[in-house]
């Protein structure tokens, strides 16, 4: 009899996985400068902030549950790892409207096809008349982040009759179901092979605390000429 779940749960120990992001994000968070490095100024300073910071007054589910997301000063570049749950979308293979999740990939070149090809298909949802008055776009900065995870995470298993559904290029509603039923069971993430870049790993974390030693891996710039070729990523 087959498995009853496409889903293998395994302690996971994984170093140095990227996540690339526009460099607008790397500056520290506002209220460091307006408080200086005292810890119990810029502690105070982050309560008073929680009380009308849409992070921790959102609707989402995630955001409202106490601990969830990591205190902004508790962590170097928390405000990075925070600013991946604080938005929710349905625009990835395991993502959710009711909270965001921390994509990244194993390898710096995954990460790379990944991104491009998500950023490539924002584009192509504008009016075609409009999107030929921007192309080729101007040269985008870039920054990879690399962190480590090391916590019980549910890898796919690619024998599994619903594997090619969970990984199907370009339809994500099985894969993004099944997140939804994993982030109600207390599922930490979700390791799963890249689809564009076969032989690496992606990774979809699910909660804050299990994204770890984060720190700036390099910068890059991403230049999208046409959408009919793959997007240009050249070192900053």
């Amino acid at each position: 009899m087959p498995p009853t779940t496409p889903f293998i749960l395994t302690n996971t120990t994984i170093t140095n996985a990227i996540r690339i992001l526009p460099s607008r994000f790397d500056q520290p968070p506002v209220l460091e400068a307006l408080t200086g490095p005292d810890p119990d100024r810029l502690g105070a300073a982050y309560e008073l902030d929680a009380l009308t910071n849409p992070r921790h007054t959102s609707s989402r589910p995630c955001a409202r549950q106490s601990g969830f997301m990591l205190p902004d000063n508790e962590l170097l570049h928390s405000h990075i790892v925070n600013g991946a749950f604080a938005h929710g979308g349905a625009h990835g293979r395991f993502s959710s409207t009711d909270c965001g999740t921390w994509y990244s990939a194993q390898t710096l070149p995954a990460a790379q096809v990944e991104v491009g090809h998500h950023k490539a298909l924002e584009y192509a949802d504008l009016d075609p008349v409009y999107l030929a008055t921007m192309l080729p776009l101007s040269p985008t900065r870039h920054t990879a982040w690399a962190a480590t995870y090391t916590a019980p995470l549910h890898a796919i298993d690619i024998d599994h009759i619903d594997a090619a559904a969970l990984l199907d290029p370009g339809d994500y509603r099985s894969s993004q179901h099944a997140a939804r039923q994993l982030r109600t069971a207390g599922s930490l993430g979700v390791t799963y092979p890249s689809v564009r870049n076969p032989g690496a790993a992606c990774h979809a974390i699910f909660h804050p605390t299990v994204v770890q030693a984060v720190h700036l891996a390099s910068h890059w710039y991403l230049v999208i000429e046409d959408l009919d070729h793959a997007p240009i990523w050249t070192a900053a």
